[in-house]
């Protein structure tokens, strides 16, 4: 994930960074390699959002033509499922 909470911030991943998901409010570890698009994990090997995919340099810069504020938006879908949304619009789509 590309952001976390830390406090009442939502931050993007940084080296030696801890945080919570904005999802469930698990803890979150910051991945800051050489190799990888610095980003969020849970601490432990649960993700709370069942339709993650691994996230390519493409990806990351197609999000960035978007506002911060409609990256990584979180809702519940009707069945219950809890979704993290690439991006959603101000007009919510």
């Amino acid at each position: 994930m590309q952001y976390a909470q830390i406090g009442v911030e939502r931050r993007e991943a940084f080296p030696g960074g801890r945080g919570t998901c904005p999802i469930c409010g698990a803890s979150t570890v910051a991945k800051c390699g050489r190799r990888v698009i610095h980003h969020w994990a849970h601490a432990t090997r649960r993700d709370c959002d069942p339709w993650w995919e691994n996230e390519t340099d493409w990806h990351r810069e197609w999000k960035s033509l978007f506002p911060e504020e409609c990256r990584e938006i979180s809702y519940t879908v009707p069945d219950g499922e809890i979704h993290r949304a690439d991006l959603v619009t101000p007009t919510g789509i």
